[in-house]
Parts: structure tokens; C-alpha cells; sequence
């Protein structure tokens, strides 16, 4: 299992290792051969550890891979999910605008000392502006 060839050189193993085959077809040893080599491992330690980090992630919970057709139907379903949100959004605002404090603040104060008035009007002129979110999930000001 150690070289891209069929010859069998087999060493005297650990008494705590034993033996596993393997079939893969010829391009995917080839290909596990070049990534052991470029890795400076030996092709039974590269699968191994391979092995070993896929069992580790599957372990974690994390998801395994998908198919093209089941990516695109959860992708699909949140596309829908975020039309409905918007929709339900645009009907129920009633006009009314709401911007969230971080919005205040990156669109109305700056370095420079402002009245109370002056902040009144810069804020009125934001809730007035068609660039304003009508986003319900965020704290909401309106004016």
C-alpha cells in the first residue's frame, strides 16, 4: 500500500496495528499516493489520518457533503422563507420606519458637536429617505 505499484513489500507491523485492505480504483491511489508523497507521508499513514479527521468531523456534528440538487433546494427554501419575511414586512409596516441604533449612529453623528435640534432634523431627514430599512427585527426609532 506504500507505493503507486501492486508489488506487495510488506514490514512486521506493531503488535497493536493489524492489517486493512483497500480497493480503490487506480486514479484515486494515484492520486491518494501524490498527496501522501507531497505531504511526506507514507501512503498507509496518509489514509489513516484521513480516515481519522473525516471521522472526527462526522463526529462534531459537522454536515456532510451535499449534493448539487439538495444545496439548491435549501437554498431555494430560504429564498422563499426571506420572500415571505420581506412581504410580511411591507404589509404590516404601515408607513412607519424603523432604523436600528447602529444606522443612528453610522448615518447621523459624526466628530462635530450637533444641537439637540440639529439632531432632530438629521434624524428626521435619515427615517425620510428611501435608503431607510423597513426591517422590523432590528430596535426600532421612528419619528
Amino acid at each position: 500500500m506504500d507505493s503507486p505499484s501492486d508489488e506487495r513489500d510488506f514490514q512486521t507491523l506493531h503488535e497493536n496495528t493489524t492489517r486493512a485492505e483497500l480497493f480503490p480504483a487506480k486514479q484515486h491511489k494515484e492520486e491518494w499516493w501524490e498527496e501522501a508523497e507531497h505531504e511526506g507521508s507514507s501512503l498507509s499513514r496518509y489514509l489513516y489520518d484521513l480516515i481519522q479527521e473525516a471521522r472526527m468531523y462526522r463526529d462534531s456534528g459537522a454536515p456532510f457533503i451535499q449534493t448539487q440538487d439538495q444545496t439548491v433546494k435549501q437554498l431555494q427554501n430560504k429564498i422563499d422563507d426571506l420572500q415571505t419575511q420581506l412581504e410580511e414586512a411591507q404589509q404590516g409596516g404601515g408607513g412607519r420606519t424603523h432604523l436600528s441604533i447602529d444606522d443612528l449612529v453610522t448615518r447621523v453623528l459624526d466628530q462635530q458637536y450637533q444641537s439637540l435640534d440639529e439632531l432632530i432634523e438629521r434624524v428626521s431627514a435619515v427615517m425620510m429617505s428611501p435608503n431607510t430599512s423597513n426591517d422590523k427585527s432590528r430596535t426600532g426609532c421612528t419619528p
